[in-house]
């Protein structure tokens, strides 16, 4: 029985070692799972073509018989935990932006936590490696969740992997939800800008980071570039009520120097999107772009009824799934109302029509202000008026003109017109056409052989349209209407200012103001020999018989107010000094008479120049009939070259008796001609030798270092020339040969340094007019008296003595004035002869400060018939 025993334990151990073999033999041969393998990784479902949002559970897979592939590598952290000995794959795809969890799930409890993990790769191949591993859903080193708001599109795969004590079924789940943030990311929520009456501009800014679109259908253009523009933001905005235009903008504000230029697709909706399905609103243009180049704008521009007005639009942006920017977008626009005056037609409306504007003959008359606006109705394109209204537009120093607003008014009597247009905003210059016409039924009869000018509306602002007849006008007021190209723009462009206008398609949508000022001018001065007797007798008795003018009496002449003809005009070449005033077409004329010889001083002209003739104007022109421009006459003598208020440096003129006409010469309308001329004597006080200035003893009169003045004189119509102790008269200081000389004589009582200057400070800011030679001896002794002191003091303006050794002896001195200018002799003489105009020193003042300083004594033995004696004896010092 032992034996027995023992035999059947032996057999039962045998027994239970077969089924262990046979139970490890069938694990070991056990089918690995599907999904074992990368390649054969089973998808996670979404619906609506992956478009779908909620939780999508994936199958299940046991990893009891899972292996490992050849390559696979794992995350480092799934690597620490010791979870690389066997694994299994998933796979989902993203088409758009979403937020993801990820979840790893048993359906049971056979594995323990710790022992499973897994970790995801954004990758579309297999095996993926480390650098595939998803940035933003991490690795789980247990059952668990991984999340993240904003995870972008693309292919995805899931590493399930365990130690080799995971054995058991797992699943997953996959919750998928909008990205965040993602502002404005549907039309529900869309950005709205509501109505735009209120700002000419709106606009704001977002972040494209995490924004997706709800399916397929909305991909702008699936089947081109545009099937990765994945990402969408949705707007929307109210038109005006009117507008001539309205933009709708983007510009990114964050893009890198250098980086391509950016694309955006963009789709425009009639309707509210909001609250309306987009499916149901009617869309615009169809699918387009916007393109972007740095941080310069890109736009959609729609003018002239393209859009409605009071009507909600839906904007539409579409972005490249790999797009993220800080981007700024919105819209502008302009426009108040249509244009008044689109047509040159008789039936043009008040304010337009202007009727006869107001005027009167001073300064720059009336203003009558009008104001329109260029609105869409102005673009010559839709009008056919083509003399006036060219479709292409009216070119204009290189830039095209294609809008207009007509104006008509009249005028009751010849007038000069201002046209006060300033640089408008947007608009710029405009261009202004006027037209001596009528206007009729047809805007065709307004023909440009009817222009009377074609200029800017700033250019007549401060100079008139001088001299236009009465009658009926059309003045034509044009604009541009060009899109400014992107590049003049800059995302700043788009900014808070309420006031701002971008200015977009330049003058359309912008107002005008015009302020036209009517001046009534006068066919002609009244002074002007159109007829006989047309000119100003000047001290006329009650007959009108002129009486002499007497010396040292002013003579006011009546003022003579310039109109529009130009006048007949003496034959002699016309003042216009310098050629600086343009052609002085317009005379006015004033005649009197003297009985004695004068040096005549004409005040301050109010005319651009003027001319002294010794004549009858009047007795000429009528006597040979010429009364009208451009006929002259002949016969004046010229007794002055012409004066005028800046190149003539006096206003003095030398006349013997008899009839004088001075003839006033301007080309300015409404401009007063005035004149006052007074005669005073021919002769200078101190113009001789005998009648010098004898200013005496200086240092009696002058303390010592003090300017002190000489007697006022000044150059007169008569000429005295002589030359002294061989020194030739001075050229003047208008450098022309000197006629005229002034003598002043003087004591010095001891040893003198002396200072003559031509300035004269105190008793005005004034200079002498002379240049001087000082001579010793004493004027009144006579001329032969006279010695030349030195080279030093001759033909000077301002001199000194240079040191004691040039001090001035004790004696009598003169010092001789010189001056040029015209004489009785020779009225128009001692000027230059290339030019025609007065300039000389003719009745200019001629004066000089001296100035004393002491001298050292002169020595008085320094001769031998000088020597010493005893004063006493008068004989020579005895020695003893």
């Amino acid at each position: 029985m032992p034996r027995l025993m023992l035999r059947c334990k032996r057999i039962s151990i045998s027994l239970s070692m077969v089924t262990l073999l046979i139970f490890g033999t069938l694990k070991l041969h056990a089918a690995a799972p599907p999904n074992d393998s990368c390649g054969g990784a089973i998808p996670i479902v979404v619906g609506n073509g992956g478009f779908a949002l909620g939780t999508f559970t994936s199958s299940n897979s046991d990893l009891t018989s899972a292996t490992l592939q050849t390559g696979e590598t794992f995350a480092p952290s799934i690597l620490v935990a010791g979870l690389d000995k066997k694994s299994v794959w998933y796979k989902f795809t993203l088409p758009t932006t979403r937020s993801v969890r990820v979840s790893l799930l048993q359906p049971g409890g056979a594995i323990q936590a710790g022992n499973v993990g897994f970790a995801i790769y954004k990758t579309s191949s297999c095996i993926p490696g480390n650098a595939a591993i998803s940035t933003k859903l991490s690795p789980i080193e247990t059952f668990g969740s991984t999340f993240h708001p904003c995870v972008s599109d693309g292919d995805y795969y899931i590493q399930v992997s365990s130690n080799n004590n995971a054995n058991g079924p797992i699943y997953l789940t996959l919750e998928l939800a909008d990205g965040s943030p993602a502002p404005y990311d549907k039309p529900a929520t869309a950005y709205q800008f509501g109505d735009l009456t209120s700002l000419q501009q709106k606009f704001t800014d977002v972040d494209i980071d995490c924004q997706a679109i709800d399916d397929a259908n909305e991909v702008c253009l699936p089947g081109s570039s545009f099937k990765d523009y994945t990402k969408s933001m949705w707007y929307t905005f109210k038109t005006p009520a009117y507008f001539d235009y309205l933009n709708t903008w983007f510009a990114s504000l964050s893009t890198p120097y250098g980086s391509p230029p950016i694309k955006v697709g963009y789709r425009l909706y009639q309707g509210d999107g909001t609250i309306t399905p987009i499916n149901t609103l009617t869309q615009l243009g169809g699918c387009d772009s916007l393109l972007t180049d740095l941080y310069a704008i890109d736009r959609k521009q729609y003018q002239c009824g393209m859009l409605l007005p009071n009507t909600t639009y839906t904007v539409q942006l579409l972005f490249h799934k790999d797009f993220k920017s800080n981007i700024r977008f919105g819209t502008d626009w302009k426009g108040t109302k249509v244009t008044n005056g689109p047509l040159p037609v008789s039936s043009l409306p008040t304010p337009n029509k202007m009727g006869t504007l107001s005027s009167n003959s001073s300064g720059n008359g009336v203003m009558t202000p009008i104001s329109d606006v260029f609105g869409c109705n102005s673009q010559h394109s839709q009008n056919s008026c083509p003399k006036s209204m060219p479709a292409a537009g009216l070119l204009y120093n290189n830039s095209r003109y294609n809008l207009s607003s007509f104006i008509s008014f009249n005028l009751a009597s010849t007038s000069s017109i201002f046209i006060n247009g300033p640089v408008i905003p947007c608009a710029g210059n405009m261009l202004l056409r006027l037209y001596k016409h009528d206007l009729t039924a047809s805007c065709t009869d307004l023909d440009t052989t009817n222009l009377i000018s074609t200029f800017l509306s700033s250019t007549y602002s401060s100079s008139p349209l001088s001299c236009l007849a009465p009658g009926n006008y059309v003045l034509q007021v044009m604009a541009i209407d060009s899109a400014r190209p992107n590049n003049s723009y800059h995302y700043s462009s788009l900014n808070s200012y309420s006031s701002n206008q971008m200015c977009t398609n330049l003058g359309l949508g912008s107002s005008y103001t015009l302020n036209i000022s009517v001046r009534t001018e006068f066919a002609s001065n009244k002074f002007d020999l159109s007829a006989p007797g047309r000119f100003e007798r000047m001290n006329a008795n009650g007959a009108g018989v002129m009486q002499p003018l007497q010396q040292n009496v002013s003579y006011v002449a009546l003022p003579d107010t310039f109109g529009c003809a130009n006048t007949v005009l003496p034959v002699d070449t016309l003042c216009n000094p310098h050629n600086v005033y343009g052609y002085l077409g317009k005379a006015s004329y004033r005649e009197f008479t003297l009985a004695d010889s004068s040096m005549l001083y004409f005040q301050p002209i109010s005319s651009i120049s003027s001319k002294l003739y010794f004549g009858d104007a009047d007795a000429l022109s009528t006597a040979q009939n010429k009364h009208v421009f451009p006929e002259r006459f002949t016969g004046l003598v010229p007794s002055s070259k012409c004066m005028d208020s800046y190149y003539s440096s006096n206003r003095y003129a030398c006349a013997v008796p008899g009839t004088y006409t001075h003839a006033s010469f301007d080309n300015r309308l409404s401009f007063s001609s005035t004149l006052t001329v007074t005669p005073r004597s021919g002769r200078s006080k101190y113009g001789s030798p005998a009648t010098a200035q004898n200013m005496g003893d200086l240092w009696s009169s002058v303390p010592a270092n003090t300017w002190y003045p000489s007697g006022v004189d000044s150059f007169a119509c008569y000429d005295n020339p002589v030359t002294i102790d061989g020194v030739v008269p001075c050229n003047s200081q208008q450098g022309r040969p000197s006629t005229k000389l002034i003598y002043r004589q003087f004591y010095l009582s001891k040893p003198t340094l002396l200072n003559i200057y031509n300035y004269v400070g105190f008793s005005g800011e004034v200079y002498g007019n002379g240049v001087f030679t000082l001579f010793k001896g004493k004027a009144t002794d006579g001329i032969d008296s006279l010695k030349k002191v030195s080279s030093a003091w001759t033909c000077f303006t301002r001199n000194s003595s240079a040191n004691q050794c040039d001090a001035l002896p004790v004696g009598w001195y003169t010092v001789v004035s010189y001056g040029s200018g015209p004489s009785y002799t020779n009225p128009t003489g001692g000027m230059d002869p290339t030019t025609n105009y007065h300039q000389s020193t003719l009745g200019g003042a001629d004066r000089f400060m001296i100035y004393l300083g002491q001298g050292c004594a002169a020595p008085k033995f320094n001769r031998p018939h000088k020597a010493s004696v005893d004063t006493i004896t008068n004989l020579a010092y005895k020695i003893e």
